[in-house]
């Protein structure tokens, strides 16, 4: 492991992933180690996790040595995941900008309004698909979605309810309520 995290510092591994702000993110969830480092953390500790498993397994005590294999052959999936929600993010950014460029170039100003509802759009259906590689249940994501869509609406409805309120082109959610 040491050999191939030295490789990875040679390469400049953690320059590649710079420009997309992978550091950053690191450092905000309070990870002190740079992308390198902390992968090579991470294959220190599975391969750590895969001695042990061999060796509770020969020496008899089959149960907890399942549970470590049955751990390290989730952890393919663990990492499908993470890589379909770091694709999704830079997905994210990248039509952010892109829909940056066109509305300045139109002089359309409300253009952070439709950042935002497509960032976290294609971060949500990113996360969606990451629970999908996870194997978690199909059913409770769906559930969870629609959930979350549902309340998106009402909060956009309210929104619009007020802001018609206040301009005194619609109905005044504030009298209503009597507030």
């Amino acid at each position: 492991v040491k050999t191939l995290v030295h490789v990875m510092h040679q390469i400049h591994f953690d320059d590649l992933f710079e420009g997309l702000g992978v550091a950053k993110m690191l450092a905000t969830g309070g990870i002190k180690h740079g992308l390198t480092d902390t992968l090579g953390i991470v294959m220190h500790w599975t391969l750590m996790l895969g001695i042990l498993a061999s060796a509770l397994n020969i020496m008899g005590v089959t149960v907890i040595g399942g549970l470590a294999l049955q751990l390290l052959a989730y952890l393919p999936a663990v990492l499908s995941a993470m890589f379909v929600m770091v694709t999704g993010i830079v997905m994210a950014k990248f039509f952010t900008s892109i829909i940056t460029l066109v509305a300045k170039n139109v002089h359309f100003d409300e253009y952070p309004i439709v950042n935002t509802v497509v960032k976290y759009g294609i971060v949500v259906f990113a996360s969606y698909l990451a629970l999908l590689q996870l194997d978690l249940s199909v059913g409770v994501v769906k559930q969870m979605l629609m959930l979350l869509f549902g309340a998106i609406c009402f909060g956009l409805a309210v929104a619009y309810g007020v802001r018609k309120g206040v301009d005194g082109k619609g109905f005044d959610l504030m009298k209503m309520f009597h507030v």
